[in-house]
């Protein structure tokens, strides 16, 4: 199936230009730029200029609550040699997250290991049997990165085995803590810490900053910064002010492994942005979990031979290949049985032999190119578990506690979760999510919503104006990349290009002289576009750099022709 244009509803930011032009004046930008600012709720030039230039200082790590009590444990357990063990997960964040803890503290002199699950043999969080195994080796400290904010039974077992343990987590924390001795999460009850979006490798790295004298713990910005990329947690606050400084150490990390991850990802090598971290990095670290080779992801991020990261970037590479290649043989059946008729409101498939470790992501694939939600399940003898991704809007978690009777295990979030129960319930599981999800999605609910920042004229596209869109950066998760509209673009050329024409490539006529667009996986849109003449066209304007030579090139995010019949609201609540 060749992709077409998202054909979304667009939502166009239209602030107030009486500020808008005030603002712009003010900070010497551009008026588009002032836009964006506007219309994502900037109240005035000291709040904008603070958000531009994302400086200051880390938040005090010992705002969090039991942060004393964890540097004091672990300087204990440093003073008495006792063996500790950071217990990390097997994502990009947990996996940073680790080796960021497992560094520190064998340069304050910890006898130190860590263990990071297996992702299809354990599943996530803390397990009793593990507690048990690193007892009976003599471990007398565990640390959890990214995970144990639920393990209170664990907690409990830790303590009758003669273990402390630290926690440090960034999850939903359940009605009471684990019995440890220290629980940090800034999301538990009573943590006066003003700031409550780190991921689980920000709080690893707070708990790094009460550790280590003067600025060492700086040396970890790096692997703090692709940990919260990589989990898409919002990049405002401090998480903007660790990511723009970690991207900053990236360029010149010392780190083998991180190096070459970044060769691998391609680019130049001083060209680090969140984007190469969202599509680079991140999903090679990912694609070793999926796999169940998490120890692999762990190895690169921790060695310090320039050899050893190479051999095992490579190993990433080919996982991430396989990863890729899972992924598409999942989607494809998962397409065969919808054409067969399996369908409705949601989308419930199961099949024998599916890896659970890509579910989620071929899940997100089906609920994207359907606008519905999606539920993909392995079947494994007599047990069915998987992935669910909903769509903006339907709660997939409130979904699933819907059906918690015929559920042995469910958990995530409003629009990721994974989920567990008897195959032989399956029949009844999916009729029963027809049900509820039927109930609760209207049909203007399944179509895709685009916010778009401003309306710009031809004339306003140049490299000044991408320039001043980069004081933006880092985007992602909570700061996405802005979004322009350009109206009645003509269209001097449009061809397919790329493999079995995935993509189009557009020149646009203008005065000044032309401009050149991609549209990613929009090839299928080919055909309806013959003839036309003018589109409008939904977009972010980059500057593509290569062998030292720049060129500016509209990225397309979605197009319609003049006068069709796509929905159009207007945002005016930044005026």
């Amino acid at each position: 199936m060749t992709p077409s244009a998202l054909q979304a509803e667009w939502i166009v930011g239209r602030p107030d230009p009486e500020r808008v032009d005030a603002l712009g004046t003010e900070l010497g930008v551009s008026r588009v730029l002032a836009a964006v600012l506007v219309g994502r709720g900037m109240s005035g030039p000291r709040e904008a200029r603070a958000f531009l230039s994302a400086g200051g200082d880390l938040l005090d790590p010992m705002a969090m609550a039991d942060m004393g009590r964890a540097v004091e444990r672990i300087e204990r357990a440093v003073r008495q040699a006792e063996p500790v063990v950071v217990y990390g997960d097997y994502d990009a964040d947990g996996l940073t997250g680790m080796a960021l803890l497992v560094d520190c503290l064998r340069r304050r002199g910890a006898n130190v290991e860590y263990y990071v699950p297996d992702r299809l043999e354990e599943g996530y969080g803390v397990k009793g049997a593990v507690l048990r195994e690193l007892a009976a080796r003599g471990t007398r400290l565990v640390v959890t990165v990214d995970c144990g904010i639920t393990a209170i039974a664990e907690a409990e077992l830790a303590a009758q085995l003669s273990m402390d343990l630290v926690v440090t987590d960034h999850h939903t924390p359940g009605p009471c803590s684990p019995p440890a001795a220290a629980v940090l999460n800034p999301l538990r009850e009573g943590c006066g810490y003003p700031f409550k979006q780190l991921a689980g490798v920000g709080v690893a790295l707070k708990l790094a900053q009460a550790m280590l004298p003067g600025g060492e713990w700086e040396e970890y910005l790096d692997l703090a910064a692709v940990g919260t990329i990589a989990d898409a947690v919002p990049l405002l606050g401090e998480n903007r002010l660790l990511v723009r400084r970690g991207l900053v150490a990236l360029r010149d990390t010392s780190r083998p492994g991180l190096r070459q991850l970044l060769r691998a990802s391609g680019g130049a090598s001083g060209e680090v942005t969140a984007e190469r971290v969202i599509y680079g990095l991140g999903p090679r670290l990912n694609a070793a979990g999926r796999l169940g080779r998490a120890e692999v992801a762990a190895e690169i991020l921790l060695t310090r031979d320039e050899g050893r990261a190479r051999l095992l970037a490579g190993q990433l590479e080919e996982f991430n290949r396989q990863r890729r290649s899972l992924e598409a043989q999942i989607v494809r059946e998962a397409e065969d049985m919808v054409a067969a008729g399996a369908g409705g409101a949601c989308l419930v498939l199961a099949r024998a032999g599916w890896p659970t470790g890509v579910l989620g992501i071929g899940a997100a694939r089906l609920a994207e190119r359907h606008r519905l939600p999606a539920v993909l399940l392995t079947i494994e003898g007599d047990k069915a578990r998987g992935s669910a991704r909903g769509l903006p809007g339907l709660d997939m978690l409130d979904a699933l506690r819907a059906c918690h009777d015929l559920l042995e295990t469910y958990g995530g979030h409003p629009g990721a979760a994974g989920l567990s129960l008897e195959a032989d319930r399956l029949p009844e599981f999916a009729g029963r999510m027809q049900e509820v999800v039927g109930g609760r999605l209207t049909p203007g609910g399944r179509m895709p919503r685009m916010f778009v920042d401003a309306e710009v004229a031809a004339g306003e596209i140049d490299g000044r104006l991408v320039r001043d869109l980069e004081l933006l950066e880092p985007c992602g998760q909570g700061n996405p990349p802005p979004i322009l509209v350009l109206r009645g673009a003509p269209v001097v050329d449009c061809r397919a290009v790329g493999q079995d024409g995935a993509h189009l490539r557009l020149t646009l006529g203008r005065a000044a002289g032309s401009l050149r667009a991609m549209a990613f996986r929009m090839g299928g849109s080919l055909n309806r576009l013959a003839g036309t003449q003018r589109l409008d066209l939904a977009f972010t304007p980059l500057i593509e750099r290569w062998n030292g030579r720049e060129s500016l090139t509209l990225a397309v995010r979605d197009f319609d022709i003049p006068g069709g019949d796509r929905r159009e609201l207007t945002d005016g609540s930044g005026s």
